[in-house]
Parts: C-alpha cells; sequence; structure tokens
C-alpha cells in the first residue's frame, strides 16, 4: 500500500505552479517499447505551445534523435493543430543527456545549439572510451556489448559513449556497469557520469560529461524561467536510471521506475489513486499539473537580463511607433493639428491645449469660461505647466492627492471631492447648453476633457464600490451580471457610453457631437453623483483613511494608450468569444473599454485581490510558485462563466507580479487564459528597480 506521506507529497507537487515542461522521450512520450511518439501526446504538447509554455525535450539521444523527432512531431503541430512559428520558437532540446542544448526561432525548430560541457570533458571522454575498448576487446564482448556513439554530425566529435546490451543479460550488464565506474574513478574525472537506460528493448549504459539535472538548471537560466518552476517528467527514475538526477527533486515525475523517494520521483496517481505507466501517464500529468507561462521572473540574472530586456524593448518600440503613425493622422485630420496623439494628450492622458492655442479661443467661449474658472487666483478645474494647459484640475482630478495629509485622505477630504465633481457636473452641463457650435476643434477637446474627467470619476468610485462590496477580500466579479438597479450598475453603464464618447471623439474622422448625447450622459452622472455624496455622508462607520478605498496614489491613465491598445489587439481575436478581465485598481477600465468597442461581449470581468496582494509590499514578498488563492483567504466567485477562455488585462506590468498572481488565480479556479493585454511596461532604466529584494523581473518574451 503506497505511503500517506508520499501521496500528500505528490498531491503538493501537482499543487504548485510551473512555468515550463521538461520531458525525457523514449518511455515517457513513446508508445510502449517503440520510438514513435504517441497520438495523444501531440495536442497536450500543442496546447502548452499554444498556452506560450516553454517546452524541452531531454535524451540521452543525440543529434540525430533529436531531429528525428523534430520531423515527427513540426509536420502534424503545424497542420493538425495549427501551431505557428512563434510557438514553434517555445521548443528546446538538451541532447546527449544535457550535454548539448538546442533552441528554435522563427526560423526552424532546434535551429540553434550550444554545448554545456567544457573541452577537458571532452578530453575525458575519448580516455574513457579507450579505456572501456580495450576491456571489452580483452574479454572477448564485443559480440554481446557492443560500443556505439553519439557524435556532433558537424564535428565528427564523440559526445557519449554507449554500450548496448541485450537487457536479458543482466550478470554482463552488472559487470559492465560496475567496470565502467572503475574506470572513471582510476582517470579521476569527476564530471563523467554513468547512467542506465533503454531504447528499442535493449538496456543502454551511457557515459557521457553531463547530468540532466545540472542541463535543467542552465536551460531554466537560458530561456529565462525562475529556477526549479520546470516540471520533470521521465521514466528511468530510479538510483542508477538516466533520469534520476532530474527527477530527484520536488518538481520529478516519473511514468515508470522510480527512486522509492517519498518527497520526490513521484509515481503519477490518477483520480482513483491508481499508478499511471507510460505515455498515458504523461499525458494526464500535464493535463492536471498547473502548468502557465513566467510573467515575472525571480531568479533572473540581471546582467543578462538586462542585455535581452533591451533588445526586446528595442523592438517593441519599433512597433508602437508604427502603429502611433495610423492614429497620428486621424488626430490630425480630426483636430485640423500636425503633432498627432501628442497635440491631444499630455504625457499624463490630459486633454492639453497649447498655450497659443488657448488664448486663440475666441473670449465668451461658454466651454473656455467653464475651465477657466478661477476662485483666489487659483484655476479650480485646469492646470498650466510651461507651454500647455491641461484639463485636469486642482479641485477636481487632483483635489485628493493635493489635500492629503501625511498621505491619509479623510473623511472631509473625500466629502469635498465628491461634491467639488458634483459642481463641475452641472456646471458643464450648462457650459454645454450654452454652446452652439460643438464640432469646433477646439470645443471638441474641451468636451473631451469634461468626459475624461467624468470617466477618472467614476473609474474611481466603481473601483471604491467592488472594494467595499466584497468586504476587501479577493473576488472575481462580471459586470455584465450586476443587478440593473444598483449604484454599481450605473458607474458600469455610464464609463461604457464615456469610454465610447471619448473613441469617437478622438479617433472616428467621420462622427459628429451630438449635445443632446453629452447632455443625456451627464444628467446621468449628476444623478449619481448626488445618490453618491449623500450615501458617503450618510455612512455611519467612518474611517481615518479613505487611501485605499478612493484611488489616490496615481492617476487614471491615458485614454488614448488604453484606447489603442485595446483597439490594436481587438483586431487579432474580433471573432473570439472571450471573456476580458481587468485588474482592478489600473485594468478596471480596460475590459469595460473593450465592451464599449464590441458590444457583444458578455464577460466584462474585475479581478480584485486581497490586501495580501494589493499591498505592494505584500504582494513582491509573494512566492509565486507555491501560491495558491485557497491558501490565501480563498476569493468570491460572481457571474462568471469558467467555460470561457479569458483574456488578462492591466494598465502597467512594473515588475509583472500582479499579472503573475492573477494568472496564477484563474489557473487555480479553473479559468484558461488565452491572452494579455499591456497597456504599458517598464523602460530598461526600471531593470535596477526589478531587481530590488523580493521584486521580480518581466518577461516580455
Amino acid at each position: 500500500m503506497m505511503e500517506r506521506e508520499l501521496i500528500t507529497n505528490y498531491k503538493q507537487a501537482l499543487s504548485q505552479k510551473y512555468n515550463a515542461v521538461c520531458l525525457d522521450i523514449d518511455g515517457t512520450i513513446t508508445k510502449n517499447n517503440s520510438s514513435e511518439i504517441d497520438d495523444e501526446f501531440l495536442p497536450v504538447l500543442s496546447n502548452l505551445l499554444k498556452g506560450k509554455v516553454p517546452v524541452v525535450f531531454i535524451t540521452g539521444r543525440g543529434e540525430t534523435g533529436i531531429f528525428e523527432l523534430k520531423n515527427k512531431i513540426v509536420p502534424a503541430l503545424k497542420e493538425k493543430y495549427q501551431i505557428n512559428e512563434k510557438d514553434l520558437s517555445r521548443l528546446y532540446a538538451l541532447t546527449n543527456d544535457g550535454a548539448r542544448f538546442f533552441s528554435s526561432d522563427v526560423n526552424g525548430v532546434f535551429n540553434n545549439s550550444e554545448y554545456l560541457i567544457s573541452d577537458e570533458d571532452f578530453k575525458n571522454i575519448h580516455r574513457i572510451n579507450d579505456e572501456i575498448s580495450k576491456f571489452i576487446n580483452n574479454q572477448n564482448l564485443s559480440d554481446a556489448c557492443k560500443i556505439r556513439y553519439s557524435k556532433d554530425l558537424r564535428t565528427n566529435e564523440i559526445i557519449n559513449v554507449r554500450l548496448i546490451i541485450d537487457d536479458k543479460n543482466i550478470i554482463l550488464r552488472q559487470l559492465m556497469f560496475n567496470k565502467v565506474n572503475e574506470i572513471i574513478e582510476n582517470i579521476g574525472s569527476p564530471n563523467l557520469n554513468v547512467t542506465i537506460g533503454s531504447f528499442n528493448g535493449s538496456e543502454v549504459i551511457q557515459i557521457g560529461a553531463s547530468k540532466k539535472s545540472n542541463a535543467i538548471l542552465t536551460a531554466e537560466r537560458i530561456i529565462g524561467i525562475p529556477e526549479n518552476s520546470m516540471i520533470r517528467i521521465g521514466d528511468c527514475g530510479d538510483e542508477n536510471g538516466n533520469d534520476y538526477s532530474m527527477l530527484n527533486c520536488s518538481q520529478g515525475f516519473s511514468v515508470d521506475k522510480t527512486s522509492n523517494s517519498i518527497t520526490s520521483c513521484f509515481p503519477i496517481l490518477d483520480d482513483n489513486g491508481n499508478i499511471l505507466k507510460g505515455s498515458s501517464a504523461t499525458n494526464f500529468l500535464l493535463k492536471n499539473a498547473k502548468i502557465l507561462p513566467a510573467i515575472c521572473l525571480e531568479h533572473a540574472t540581471e546582467h543578462n537580463y538586462l542585455k535581452s530586456y533591451s533588445a526586446t524593448e528595442k523592438f517593441l518600440q519599433r512597433n508602437n511607433n508604427t502603429k502611433m503613425k495610423e492614429y497620428d493622422e486621424i488626430v490630425n485630420l480630426i483636430f485640423n493639428d500636425y503633432d498627432g496623439v501628442n497635440s491631444l494628450f499630455d504625457s499624463t492622458g490630459s486633454i492639453k491645449f497649447r498655450m497659443c492655442d488657448w488664448e486663440l479661443i475666441p473670449d465668451g467661449n461658454a466651454l473656455k469660461e467653464f475651465w477657466n474658472k478661477n476662485l483666489n487666483n487659483c484655476y479650480q478645474y485646469i492646470l498650466k505647466d510651461e507651454d500647455s494647459i491641461l484639463l485636469r484640475g486642482s479641485q477636481t482630478y487632483y483635489y485628493i492627492m493635493a489635500h492629503r495629509d501625511n498621505d491619509i485622505a479623510n473623511h472631509e477630504i473625500i466629502s469635498n471631492w465628491l461634491e467639488n465633481y458634483d459642481k463641475f457636473f452641472s456646471e458643464a452641463r450648462t457650459a454645454i447648453e450654452k454652446t452652439t457650435e460643438l464640432n469646433d476643434v477646439n470645443n471638441k477637446k474641451m468636451i473631451l476633457g469634461i468626459l475624461d474627467n467624468a470617466r477618472n470619476y467614476l473609474l474611481i468610485m466603481l473601483n471604491k464600490h467592488i472594494k467595499n462590496m466584497y468586504n476587501q477580500t479577493s473576488a472575481l466579479l462580471n459586470l455584465e451580471k450586476l443587478d440593473a438597479s444598483t449604484k454599481e450598475y450605473y458607474m458600469y453603464s455610464d464609463l461604457i457610453i464615456i469610454e465610447k464618447l471619448m473613441s469617437e471623439i478622438s479617433f472616428n474622422t467621420n462622427y459628429r457631437v451630438d449635445s443632446q448625447e453629452i447632455s443625456d450622459i451627464l444628467n446621468k452622472i449628476i444623478k449619481l453623483s448626488k445618490i453618491c455624496n449623500l450615501d458617503f455622508l450618510k455612512s455611519s462607520l467612518q474611517k481615518d483613511d479613505y487611501s485605499k478605498d478612493f484611488r489616490v496614489y496615481r492617476e487614471i491613465d491615458s485614454f488614448a494608450e488604453n484606447y489603442i491598445t485595446v483597439k490594436s489587439c481587438d483586431q487579432e481575436r474580433i471573432n473570439e468569444n472571450l471573456a476580458f478581465c481587468g485588474i482592478a485598481y489600473g485594468g478596471i477600465e480596460l475590459p469595460i473599454l473593450q465592451k464599449s468597442l464590441n458590444e457583444n461581449i458578455e464577460d466584462v470581468l474585475v479581478l480584485q485581490f486581497s490586501d495580501y496582494a494589493s499591498n505592494y509590499k505584500k504582494k513582491q514578498s509573494i512566492e509565486l510558485r507555491f501560491f495558491d488563492i485557497e491558501k490565501n483567504g480563498g476569493i468570491v466567485i460572481d457571474g462568471i462563466d469558467r467555460n470561457k477562455d479569458c483574456i488578462l488585462m492591466d494598465d502597467n506590468l512594473m515588475t509583472g507580479k500582479s499579472i503573475q498572481i492573477a494568472l496564477n488565480i484563474m489557473k487555480d479556479i479553473g479559468i484558461n487564459v488565452s491572452g494579455i493585454d499591456i497597456v504599458r511596461y517598464p523602460g530598461t532604466n526600471r531593470v535596477n528597480h526589478m531587481f530590488l529584494k523580493n521584486h521580480g523581473a518581466v518577461n516580455l518574451s
């Protein structure tokens, strides 16, 4: 009977998160006593590659063997499972028990290779080959024990020495195994490694200068995933087996021989506790393990990371600049300008005017008079920098941030902020009613400024109400399933209208601003703001600090950035039936914006972290590999269809931890994430920040 402790440890190993897969070939993904790949493995492999998960094949085979594997699986992956070159580039191989590392690129699978062993190791392989050959000839064993080699096809260099023995001749196998170890000891080469495996019904004693365990750690660093985050699966996990070193850890699973350890090299159990064997065990494990891409790299090497990150950033910048040209032309056409998106939106996201353009707006313009509201020589709704007017003011957009004392936002500050925005909306409505030509380019920009502030207000309020709805627990909710009579639903539906209007005014050359349409949404927001103000004032429970309830630590992000990101990504999956999930706080707008652009979307989700992860310092200290939502306070799930694939959305990667935690949570609750949309990623200048203690580096590969 299997030990209870072993089963407990097996389940714990199965519950941790993995960011890559390492697979032996013969006996692990092949049919019984055959070198033919199991047909059931290919769909499992294709799902891993589509899920952006690196897959490493590790084998005692040499270069010829790994290219035979390539020729068997790649055509089927392309033709039957529509795996493209980008996904195929996530295939890697370690040959000769890890002596050589093969990587892929968009031009071909296993196109590139490098040795993980030294020149001295090669010399010692030649020495042991000479000694073994002498022994076999002197003992007249050449018929029963055939010596074979794995060689570099280009240089003809011997990488491994193999002794092929009939598997029924147990005495000879043990004799040769002992003799090989004796010769290695006499030579005095600690790097040489002896393993026993099987191939096509024969026992194979293989001598090389690499260990699978060491090679896997090196591969993790090369690929760029966290250390020990690769699940390892083999079939020869017994102490002398050629998979022993790689499976002798808590990430190791064997589909045949095990080491009898209760903390490593686990057998694979089905749902009824029966031990599975062979490729069917591999397929079962890969379907049930929690395997997901690494967004946050917790153990990267800073110097190597900086080089690859800089190259990726350069590539992304070039692509972004190409996209921006299209939108620059649209903005220039709509607003009769010459600097594109940058002439309409400030770097913070505010609608802006050049100082000279502002002064040229005729006196008596009702919208300009509204924005120019001045009290005690202080502008209420605008800010001025050196050469621009920003349509975000100290009494509204920046009020909470400007009036906090020691970073505390008390009840009075929030109450004033709510009242200020109530006045802002009423005065904006009056100004619009007095304006006859709303499609004048300056008037359109000032209307955009009003909508931008409305968007800011609604996003802050919706975030606050969602936080209060779930009493600071983690929650995943579908905004489309909210009760239509609630304030939260009003906020959500008003935001959809705001986002749609801003999209049309900013980027639709045929759109004409309609005064009634603008007045209608302002009337809705005014009604909502009065209800929210009254509820807040009547609240019996007052806090010393509301900073965590009302988003005050940074501005709501640029509408233009969000729009261009969502619009660009949307084109690639316009016909897919997907759920879109934003991460509170920064990502909550994105699925709502997606809904405003595609009204057929039925699942607009928000994922809220409880304090263990929403707090920045706590979040950074989370050990991602062992993070489990059920062991961290659980999660409330409201109105969710778990059968739909989900797109995760957030405003900023920073260290990648928020997205990785979200990805882990989705895995824990059984929702497949098929894509991740990020508005902004940190520049190369933030790499030092990523490598602070308990932080993580963003994986952009």
